[in-house]
């Protein structure tokens, strides 16, 4: 017997990687894509980027619907690219005022958001509003900032983390292609935050830097922050991985999905 299709819009965590994978025929797009191929019914985007830090955890409006090319020393066409959707402020406004978050309106999508967004929506027909990443807040308040997210779902909202489990860009082998082995420190860092997704286990996923190989796949915290507010929402959805693969040696982009049930989403 067939489960019934999900109410709930679905959770992803995408690891963005480079910027110009959008010019490459690249597998991982492919992944991606695949991802959301069964989101129908959707409202709208709610994305969390590693690329927007911020003191206090907020909510980005994207008023003049902006694209933010904040990266350098790639090809001109990257810097050509646009991502435009519609604006939806109104809702950014009461957002915030729901989670009891700062509010920038004028912030536009940065690369975190608009590459995988791109990729995945390109017509840019629903909108996108933005979370920030506070790495200062700590792990804990990131998964609980998605488990007050878990309720946008059921308004056909879907949330989009997107960030890098392993990321230390010092570390990454950029002569390497797609799928040379990791180093030991990156592939048992991943293992173990891959069996802690695949068992819901927020008690390790919020204290990372407890496992074998933490220092030096977790330098700094921001590209890992958005895993936990993707886990918090999900809540006990059943997960898959997707685009499981390693880049540059030690830069994983490894990614996951929760809340599709096989028979696709269907939205309100």
């Amino acid at each position: 017997m067939q489960a019934a299709p999900s109410s709930k819009a679905p959770v992803l965590f995408i690891a963005h990687g480079s910027p110009d994978i959008l010019l490459q025929q690249d597998p991982v797009i492919d992944a991606w894509r695949g991802a959301c191929a069964q989101a129908d019914g959707l409202k709208r985007i709610l994305v969390v980027s590693a690329h927007w830090t911020t003191p206090a955890l907020s909510v980005g409006g994207n008023r003049h619907r902006q694209t933010i090319h904040d990266f350098h020393g790639f090809p001109e066409a990257l810097y050509e690219m646009r991502y435009a959707p519609p604006e939806d402020t109104g809702w950014a406004e009461e957002l915030a005022q729901r989670l009891g978050l700062a509010l920038d309106q004028d912030r536009g999508l940065d690369h975190g958001a608009w590459v995988p967004l791109k990729a995945c929506f390109e017509e840019a027909q629903l909108p996108v509003t933005q979370l920030s990443v506070a790495p200062g807040q700590g792990f804990e308040a990131h998964h609980r900032l998605g488990q007050k997210l878990a309720d946008l779902r059921e308004e056909g909202v879907l949330i989009l983390a997107s960030g890098v489990i392993v990321h230390n860009l010092a570390r990454a082998d950029l002569g390497k292609p797609m799928n040379t082995r990791p180093e030991t420190w990156a592939r048992d860092f991943m293992a173990a935050v891959d069996e802690a997704v695949a068992a819901g286990d927020a008690d390790t996923l919020c204290d990372p830097m407890r496992l074998e190989g933490a220092a030096l796949s977790l330098p700094t915290t921001e590209h890992y922050l958005p895993l936990l507010v993707a886990a918090g929402a999900a809540g006990d959805d059943r997960v898959q991985g997707f685009a499981s693969v390693w880049r540059f040696a030690n830069l994983s982009q490894h990614s996951y999905r929760w809340g599709w049930e096989s028979v696709g989403f269907r939205g309100p």
